[in-house]
């Protein structure tokens, strides 16, 4: 169990000097990358699913 603490304590160090090296603009940019490829695989999904509904409504008629 004191191992698993130890583990954890050090990836927190690890993580916490991570972010310490990270300047305000790379996070900035970084996290309006990460929301801009959100955004972009919701619409493709959001666009693949009407288009397969609407190929589906075709095939019915």
């Amino acid at each position: 169990m004191e191992s698993f603490l130890e583990v954890v304590r050090d990836t927190n160090v690890h993580f916490n000097n991570r972010f310490a090296q990270i300047s305000k603009p790379e996070l900035y940019f970084f996290c309006s990358m990460v929301l801009r490829i959100r955004r972009l695989l919701l619409r493709l999904i959001f666009l693949l699913s009407l288009n397969s509904s609407s190929l589906g409504e075709k095939t019915e008629m």
